[in-house]
């Protein structure tokens, strides 16, 4: 049987692969039936050139339609990507997810260099560890970060280490820094192998394998507001620009949709919802 040939978000085609979208609903830990009888419809409305946005939007429409908690994981990356365009929203959210693993942070801060002072997105400390985190949103799925991101990034983190080093020889002795880079979509594989042999921390979607961003948000129940299904594109548009980023900050002020515009009937979907989303 001849192979269905699948249009990525690059432009390239590619035979479709089952175990590929076998192992997307894997990870977000639906039962193996719902797996099976997705995988089923999807192979029912294949054909040559349909897109990788369509089988994601055939799979995410009917866990929508039948198991709505699902949706809200599988729609993840999406949800990312709505936190844009100006990248300060995602900031926010990788600030949540170091802090949440210990960290003390802070987000758009400048720091001066040897040279000349930069903007870093999010300056984390960990006990004597330093991050300086450079978060790079995009809006589209295809594009990644590449080698050049890696490189001015190292460049400035260089910059500021030689500054700290001078002003503070004997601290900075003891103490750990490193060069951060997070994307909500994924690295160029030289960008990985540069930032790699410098000693740099990269973090995408699905990099490194264990503890990536999506890995993270789900040990934490750090889930956009933007990963809802039921909630109105309008209500999202007046949350986010009220600076609310997470359904964990819904939960625990209910108030919250009410001051968005939604009715108390939606509220209770929504609520529900996050509920579920964050296991609570």
């Amino acid at each position: 049987m001849k192979s269905v040939l699948v249009k990525k978000a690059s432009g390239l085609e590619e035979p479709f692969s089952e175990q590929k979208l076998r192992n997307s609903l894997h990870k977000i830990h639906l039962p193996e039936d719902v797996i099976n009888d997705i995988i089923f419809r999807v192979n029912r409305q294949l054909y040559d050139g349909i897109t990788t946005r369509k089988i994601y939007k055939l799979a995410f429409n009917f866990l929508k339609r039948h198991r709505r908690t699902f949706a809200s994981r599988y729609h993840l990356k999406r949800a990312l990507i709505d936190l844009g365009p100006d990248g300060f929203l995602f900031e926010l959210l990788v600030a949540e997810i170091m802090a949440a693993d210990g960290f003390s942070v802070k987000v758009g801060q400048t720091v001066q260099g040897h040279c000349v002072s930069h903007e870093v997105d999010v300056v984390a400390v960990l006990d004597q560890r330093h991050a300086f985190v450079e978060c790079k949103l995009h809006q589209r799925d295809a594009i990644k970060s590449d080698v050049k991101v890696a490189l001015y990034t190292y460049a400035r983190f260089q910059d500021i280490l030689r500054k700290i080093q001078e002003d503070k020889p004997s601290t900075s002795a003891h103490a750990t820094y490193e060069s951060w880079i997070v994307t909500n979509t994924s690295f160029s594989t030289d960008a990985v192998q540069y930032a790699e042999c410098m000693g740099m921390k990269v973090l995408s979607f699905n990099y490194p394998e264990n503890r990536n961003l999506s890995t993270l948000i789900e040990e934490f129940s750090l889930y956009p507001i933007t990963a809802l299904t039921t909630l109105s594109a309008f209500s999202r548009k007046q949350l986010l620009s009220q600076r609310i980023i997470l359904c964990r900050d819904l939960l625990l002020d209910y108030s919250l949709l009410q001051q968005a515009g939604v009715s108390p009937e939606a509220s209770g979907r929504v609520i529900e919802e996050m509920k579920l989303l964050c296991r609570r």
